[in-house]
């Protein structure tokens, strides 16, 4: 009876050992996002898991920029009177005339000033190439307003040509016969004490150049005093605008 009992408890241990074994697992839903709040996630049943944060790094933005350079010129006006080279080009006002209704030599009475005192200095423009003369001597204050008169004698021409004449401040001289030159093209600039004329004359014809300085009183007679030079092509370039201040 024992015998059997035994028998029958080792069946049981036998038994309930060879069933095989069971495991419990248990399957964890699925996440519902993918967001990452932490760079480290502990499952709650095994190891801890590292998970790497992305990290996003924008790319510097660059302006562009555009830099305009403005270029100002400055015209800086003349302190005194303008230095002028030396020319070799030079003449007196050493003929006194009168022309009109009486014709003859004029007297320093009717010219207001003395001649063989006024000398004529030549230059030629250095941007239009044609004669401008200088009035070296003329003082306005004593002389009172004039008409500078310019003319020119080619080789081989008949007469003069290229007539002007233009106005000192103050002077009228509609009544010119040589005609007045047109602001324009030339004539008279003065700045402080030097007087000049900006001719009509071309620069790079030879012959023979002439000035007056001339007067137009009330009546049919005019006054002056002129002179001549031979047009030699070895004289110094001037800029008119410095003669005008």
């Amino acid at each position: 009876m024992r015998v059997s009992v035994v028998w029958i408890g080792l069946a049981l241990v036998i038994g309930g050992c060879g069933g095989g074994d069971t495991a419990d697992t248990t399957a964890a839903a699925p996440p519902t996002a993918a967001t990452t709040v932490a760079p480290t996630t502990t499952a709650a049943d095994g190891p801890a898991t590292t998970v790497p944060v992305a990290t996003t790094t924008a790319a510097p933005t660059t302006l562009a920029t555009t830099t305009t350079l403005v270029k100002t010129t400055t015209t800086v006006a003349p302190t005194g009177p303008p230095e002028l080279p030396d020319t070799p080009v030079i003449g007196v006002f050493s003929a006194p005339y009168k022309w009109g209704e009486e014709n003859g030599e004029a007297t320093v009475e009717e010219l207001g000033f003395d001649p063989g005192v006024i000398e004529m200095h030549w230059y030629r423009d250095g941007f239009a190439e044609r004669w401008i003369v200088v009035f070296v001597g003329l003082d306005l204050a004593t002389t009172g307003s004039l008409c500078p008169t310019s003319s020119f004698f080619g080789d081989g021409a008949q007469g003069s040509s290229f007539f002007g004449t233009s106005a000192t401040p103050g002077a009228n001289c509609d009544a010119a016969p040589a005609g007045l030159i047109d602001p324009a093209e030339g004539g008279v600039r003065v700045c402080h004490n030097v007087v000049s004329l900006v001719t009509l004359i071309p620069a790079e014809t030879p012959g023979q150049l002439f000035g007056g300085l001339e007067r137009y009183p009330d009546g049919g007679t005019f006054y002056g005093v002129g002179g001549s030079v031979v047009a030699d092509q070895d004289v110094p370039f001037i800029d008119p605008a410095t003669l005008d201040c």
